[in-house]
């Protein structure tokens, strides 16, 4: 299970559930999305505007960290921003959403088969 924190948060928004979940035989990992809690925060002023705080870097760096960490497909429980992260086309690619209190309308809608994609 990865726990993907929201706007403003770091991978201590989870520090509740971790534990319970490893009490229930899962494997468990928050991640400090870039730019957030104790990840590395580039300045985004040292390369084009609107190329490194993006969706489509978080949701890469997602993927990243389930191939590499997680070592493959993951679960993820996704809070706020958290939830947006989890409909790019990076993170789709190998992981399975469920969003907590993200609510954006001018999200677009995405197919079952789109969000079900573990083998």
């Amino acid at each position: 299970m990865l726990l993907v924190h929201g706007f403003g948060g770091n991978a201590d928004h989870w520090r509740k559930n971790t534990p319970a979940l490893a009490a229930r035989g899962h494997r468990a990992y928050a991640i400090d999305l870039l730019g957030y809690g104790y990840s590395d925060k580039p300045d985004p002023r040292g390369g084009p505007p609107n190329t490194i705080y993006t969706f489509d870097t978080w949701g890469a760096q997602l993927a990243d960290f389930a191939a590499e960490v997680v070592g493959g497909p993951a679960f993820v429980s996704c809070n706020s921003v958290g939830g947006a992260l989890c409909t790019t086309q990076q993170a789709l690619l190998i992981i399975y959403c469920h969003s907590h209190s993200y609510h954006c309308c001018s999200q677009p809608f995405l197919p079952q088969h789109q969000h079900a994609v573990l083998p």
